[in-house]
């Protein structure tokens, strides 16, 4: 047993069914790819528990986990840093906060 891979992007019914198979799998590894609003039943679904428990994870999905990973994974790079300071003085230099910012995303719709 080494690593296996299992996909379940957009299909969240078949993840929580999957779930006591997941948790019996022989394999050192899984690597599992899911949407951001399934990571917390890895923490949190009652067949993880025991595993859970004696890796030191907690057994409620930690308050804003996802945010944490991708500051760590994506940080800004300086040249990134200076463009958003030439932004921000462009834009009158304003707080943490104070201005409003749209993500437009398009494409496939999906449903579970």
């Amino acid at each position: 047993a080494g690593l296996r891979h299992f996909s379940y992007h957009d299909k969240r019914r078949q993840f929580e069914a999957d779930l006591p198979a997941l948790a019996a799998s022989p394999e050192k590894v899984l690597a599992i790819t899911l949407n951001l609003r399934m990571v917390r039943m890895l923490f949190e679904a009652e067949v993880f528990r025991d595993t859970n428990a004696m890796l030191g994870f907690p057994t409620r999905a930690p308050k804003h986990l996802v945010a944490e990973v991708f500051d760590l994974l994506f940080s800004p790079s300086p040249a990134l840093h200076s463009e958003m300071r030439l932004l921000r003085s462009t834009l009158g230099q304003p707080q943490d906060g104070r201005f409003i910012a749209v993500h437009l995303r398009t494409g496939d719709v999906a449903w579970d």
